[in-house]
């Protein structure tokens, strides 16, 4: 279930949607303040105009819901624990090859990632050691 940001359980995800309620509203480009309280888009939880009036009005909007809507179910899927089978990291002998996702990947012999929710987090999880490991390589 997709909820508003600043109601989540995790505090981290609370102090995102307290940064993106401080911005500018895109309609009337003031800050989302200015009304007492950011108005949080029903689709995708996230604070994006100042008032409901402002987010019917946005014609960009319904574009960008869907890319939302799919960040705030990976930010609270990556903090609930529970098993990760793409993640399990398979036995190794020799340095795999940095170039790419797909080669690193099919070289150490990772699970094909099933679905995109599968695709984002083995991506979330390896992009920052991957990083430093190619730059160490």
């Amino acid at each position: 279930k997709i909820g508003p940001l600043s109601q989540s359980e995790h505090e981290p995800i609370r102090q995102i949607a307290a940064q993106c309620a401080a911005g500018a509203c895109p309609v009337c480009k003031k800050s989302k303040s200015h009304t007492g309280k950011a108005f949080e888009c029903p689709n995708c939880g996230f604070p994006t105009h100042c008032c409901e009036e402002h987010h019917e009005e946005d014609a960009y909007h319904p574009h960008l819901c869907p890319e939302l809507r799919i960040n705030n179910f990976d930010m609270h899927d990556f903090r609930v624990k529970r098993a990760r089978p793409e993640l399990k990291v398979p036995e190794f002998k020799e340095p795999a090859p940095l170039t790419n996702w797909e080669d690193f990947l099919a070289f150490r012999g990772f699970s094909e990632p099933k679905n995109p929710q599968a695709q984002r987090v083995l991506s979330a999880a390896l992009a920052f050691p991957m990083t430093i490991a190619s730059q160490l390589q």
